[in-house]
């Protein structure tokens, strides 16, 4: 069967996105992964709704935060250009933030490695998106961590056991580093 662009347009929306999780999560899954693959402007738009999906779905219940993470997962398999762009839209990224917002350094501040000071910092992690109502898995992690201990460990073994089938993104979370910076005294 054949379908003209126009209705490849209407697969694309985001409501019908939201229509394809809520009915069937497979197509969901089949849709993301067929129209991300190499389209910058599809991933950029599939990967916001799935944010909002993450800041959401914690709210319903955890069976259903575990579906949403079990759909998404192929999403961030797909081996292409824009592969980091979801890792850090979905996933998240750490940023420094300092608790003094009045201190004055003439370096910038960067980076999270070897830090030499010991001024209050912690690290928050951020969608790429960088878009109010986005929230990027670790960061909802993070913030449930105190109140459901059994669904953030449920989420991080299913991330791990798609990193045995994703070398990239082993690397990636490898390379994250904790959200509270432990000091070496």
């Amino acid at each position: 069967m054949t379908i003209s662009e126009k209705e490849i347009g209407c697969l694309k929306t985001n409501s019908f996105i939201k229509l394809c999780y809520a009915h069937n999560e497979k197509l969901f899954t089949q849709l993301l992964v067929d129209h991300s693959t190499n389209n910058e402007t599809f991933t950029l738009e599939s990967c916001e709704e799935i944010t909002k999906y993450i800041d959401d779905i914690t709210y319903n219940s955890d069976s259903e935060f575990i579906k949403l993470v079990k759909a998404i997962l192929p999403v961030l398999e797909i081996k292409d250009d824009y592969q980091l762009l979801r890792f850090e839209i979905i996933l998240g990224y750490p940023s420094i933030i300092l608790e003094e917002a009045t201190m004055r350094s003439k370096w910038p501040i960067f980076g999270y490695h070897k830090l030499s000071d010991y001024s209050p910092k912690y690290l928050e992690y951020k969608s790429a998106l960088n878009i109010r109502g986005c929230f990027c898995l670790i960061k909802k992690l993070t913030q449930l961590r105190n109140q459901k201990d059994r669904l953030i460990a449920e989420v991080f073994l299913l991330l791990l056991e798609a990193c045995i089938k994703n070398y990239a993104l082993l690397k990636y979370i490898k390379l994250m580093p904790s959200d509270e910076i432990q000091w070496d005294e």
